[in-house]
């Protein structure tokens, strides 16, 4: 994966993300609308034959986006490490 930002501001991020599809996106975008500090999150991808998709994320006043996105990954990072606990736990008693 590699992500090439193209705007930036206070309050907003705009990132490319190459090497990803709506896989991932999803689960990011879902996680990032949990927080009640994120005014708008979205991506779209122009032309999926021939774009990489676009991340648009848009914070509340007095938050930083890179800060908010970071604490969504952290989050997904903790919530795949239980899941993958759960699932080892299950296959050892069946």
């Amino acid at each position: 994966m590699e992500l090439q930002v193209l705007k930036q501001t206070e309050t907003s991020l705009e990132f490319k993300v190459i090497g990803e599809t709506h896989t991932f996106l999803v689960l990011l975008k879902e996680r990032l609308q949990e927080n009640p500090h994120v005014k708008f999150v979205a991506y779209r991808i122009p032309h999926p034959m021939l774009e990489h998709p676009i991340f648009v994320l848009t914070v509340e006043k007095g938050y930083r986006p890179t800060d908010i996105l970071a604490e969504a990954i952290n989050e997904i990072k903790t919530q795949i490490k239980e899941f993958s606990n759960t699932f080892s736990k299950a296959m050892e008693t069946s």
